[in-house]
Parts: structure tokens; C-alpha cells; sequence
């Protein structure tokens, strides 16, 4: 009776102690991942602004404002649809016309080609009239039909669309074994089964 009773305060301090750790490891795994995208963006960042300042100089040094902006709004659009996902998942809600709503690379890309466009324009046009806010805001309008930028646009938005749902759907995955891992230990009473399978790891 004795050793049966050490054997069961043995068997629930490794319950406990086993999703302590489960919980511990998800959550450290989660700080890892998103520590690990967000320097993704800014390392693309550094990058391109290098290769730009030796490329094009001071040109690009007098309107590196648009590329800031762009990877300004990436970092936005990264922290929103963590926290519209961290939202639905607590709400158990599984529409997405939020997050498609918010938080969108594509419509900050194309933000970001349209108001390149538009300085292009003005650069072009120095030394001569400028354009008028109605001929920009006319091109800009087209900007799908006139294709300044070929299909760089579109390829570019549906790889960089598919690899923040990737990481979207990889933080949600992990934040949710994390909360039903720490619900799970929070239950007091546990039953037959959970018993017999830690036994059987304990055997």
C-alpha cells in the first residue's frame, strides 16, 4: 500500500512536471520562430538598402522613404495577423474575412509599386512639367493595365501572401498547443486513462 501510494505521487508530479515542460518548450519555440521572421524582414531590409545605396547612390538615398515605408507596413502587417489570430482562436471563430481584411502584404505591395510608380513619374518628368495629381492619379488607376513593373508585382505578392499565412498558421498552431496544454494541466482530477499512460511511460 505504501509503495503504491509513492507510485501515485510519483506518477502525478510527472503529469505535472511533464506539461509544465510541454508548455514551457511551445512557448520558448514561439518566441523563437517569431524573433526569427521579424528578423527575416528586417535582414531583407538591410539587404536591399545596401544594394540600392551602391547601386543607385544618392538617387535612391533621397527616396529610400518608399522602401522604408514598405517594410515599415510589413512588420505592421506581421504584428496585426498575430493578434487577429490570437483573437479568433480564443473566440473559436474560423472566419477569415477579418484577417483578409487586415493585415494584408498584398495590399501593401501594391501600395507600395503604386507610389514608386508615381515617383518614377516625377523623377522623370524634373526637368521638364510636372505631372498633375489627376494624370497620377489616373496612371495610378490603371496601374494594372499598364504593367510599368511587369509581373514582378504579382510574383512577388503571392510569395511573400503564402509565406506570412505559412508563418501566421505555424504561430497559431503553436500558440494553441500551448493553451490546451496548460488548460489540460489545469484540471484537477485526472482520469483512468491519463493514469494508465503515464504508468506506462513510468514502466
Amino acid at each position: 500500500m505504501c509503495i503504491q501510494r509513492i507510485g501515485h505521487i510519483f506518477i502525478d508530479a510527472l503529469y505535472k512536471s511533464t506539461f509544465y515542460l510541454i508548455t514551457y518548450l511551445l512557448t520558448y519555440l514561439l518566441g523563437l520562430f517569431v524573433d526569427y521572421f521579424l528578423n527575416l524582414i528586417e535582414t531583407s531590409y538591410r539587404n536591399l538598402d545596401e544594394m540600392f545605396i551602391r547601386t543607385y547612390g544618392l538617387l535612391y538615398e533621397q527616396n529610400a522613404d518608399i522602401f522604408i515605408d514598405l517594410f515599415t507596413h510589413l512588420r505592421f502587417d506581421y504584428h496585426v495577423d498575430a493578434a487577429l489570430e490570437r483573437r479568433q482562436r480564443h473566440r473559436g471563430s474560423t472566419d477569415t474575412s477579418a484577417a483578409e481584411n487586415s493585415g494584408d502584404v498584398r495590399r501593401t505591395l501594391d501600395r507600395f509599386f503604386i507610389v514608386l510608380m508615381r515617383r518614377m513619374l516625377t523623377l522623370l518628368s524634373q526637368h521638364s512639367a510636372p505631372p498633375t495629381d489627376q494624370f497620377l492619379y489616373c496612371v495610378s488607376s490603371r496601374i494594372d493595365e499598364l504593367r510599368p513593373f511587369g509581373d514582378v508585382p504579382n510574383k512577388l505578392s503571392l510569395q511573400l501572401h503564402r509565406a506570412f499565412n505559412a508563418a501566421r498558421a505555424f504561430v497559431g498552431a503553436l500558440q494553441t498547443g500551448s493553451d490546451v496544454i496548460a488548460t489540460l494541466s489545469k484540471v484537477p482530477e485526472r482520469n483512468d486513462l491519463s493514469r494508465l499512460f503515464f504508468q506506462g511511460v513510468v514502466a
